[in-house]
């Protein structure tokens, strides 16, 4: 709570409340910082500038945790998976190329 932290800000504002949970322990944090974004590019290069604490998609920042650009802080501690979709036009044929990029997708972002 008393750290910088990056925050992510979606359609309906700033999530400044961030849910941490060990076995069956859930605990909300409020954090704040002075860098909100609905970017998470711009949070993720942040937090390689040393600019404050991400809470991001761990498989985007896996590369950087890896080379030690980052450093994961809480490693007991997970946090509740988010959706995710993906939107095409769903005409009356899916393109090859379309199905091979969504396969791919599924795979990488298999749990």
């Amino acid at each position: 709570m008393r750290h910088e932290c990056l925050v992510y800000e979606n359609s309906g504002g700033a999530v400044t409340t961030w849910h941490f949970s060990q076995g069956s322990v859930t605990r909300p944090v409020t954090v704040s910082g002075r860098i909100i974004s609905n970017d998470s590019s711009v949070l993720h290069s942040a937090a390689l500038a040393g600019d404050g604490i991400l809470l991001g998609y761990e498989q985007a920042l896996l590369p950087d945790i890896k080379s030690k650009r980052l450093v994961r802080l809480m490693p007991r501690w997970t946090v509740p998976d988010r959706p995710m979709h993906l939107l095409y036009n769903a005409g009356p044929v899916m393109t090859p190329k379309l199905r091979v990029f969504v396969t791919e997708l599924q795979q990488a972002f298999q749990a």
